[in-house]
């Protein structure tokens, strides 16, 4: 039964891993890759009404979610 259930995790762990490895991760203290929007084809203007947008409706509770969920 434990094999069982250790065989069953590593299965449905695998996907996971193997998901990651297509991620970029800087090193630590190293400065971060930057990109224009039209280099990945996104829309420069759609991105700046998005980030506009995010600023304008930011959540004003505690960052605490403890503190936020009891509230």
């Amino acid at each position: 039964m434990r094999f069982a259930l250790c065989f069953l995790l590593l299965i449905l762990a695998a996907p996971v891993a193997t998901a990651q490895a297509g991620f970029y991760y800087p090193p630590r203290g190293a400065d971060w890759e930057t990109r224009s929007p039209e280099s990945l084809g996104l829309d420069e203007a759609a991105i700046a009404e998005a980030v506009d947008f995010a600023r304008a409706n930011e959540y004003s509770g505690s960052r605490d979610l403890r503190r936020a969920i009891l509230e």
